[in-house]
């Protein structure tokens, strides 16, 4: 797992999605040619500080999971808990239902 927390809390340092999805595709290929991730690292990308209508994680090139926290900044009122893990790959959110049934 190659992880991303942009903006980083509390620095509010940027990381250029862009730049890390090239470099894990120039090491490892791109998801296409290794579609279940037997050899390339899922790129996982935590953009909760930004908020998902500001950065759309996903959309960056090579990146797989997009993950938000939705009880500070979608829900503003400590009122809720929730969160979102959300992904192109099938084969991740195949994995990810799996544990949810366990949880």
């Amino acid at each position: 797992v190659v992880y991303c927390e942009t903006p980083a809390n509390p620095t509010c340092r940027l990381t250029d999605l862009d730049a890390v999805g090239r470099a894990v595709d120039a090491k490892y290929g791109t998801r296409e040619q290794d579609p279940e991730g037997a050899r390339r690292p899922f790129v996982m990308v935590d953009g909760t500080f930004a908020t998902p209508y500001h950065q759309r994680s996903l959309d960056a090139v090579g990146i797989d999971v997009a993950i938000q926290s939705a009880t500070k900044y979608l829900g503003g009122h400590s009122d809720l808990l929730a969160g979102a893990v959300t992904s192109r790959s099938t084969t991740f959110l195949h994995e990810v239902a799996k544990v949810q049934k366990l949880i």
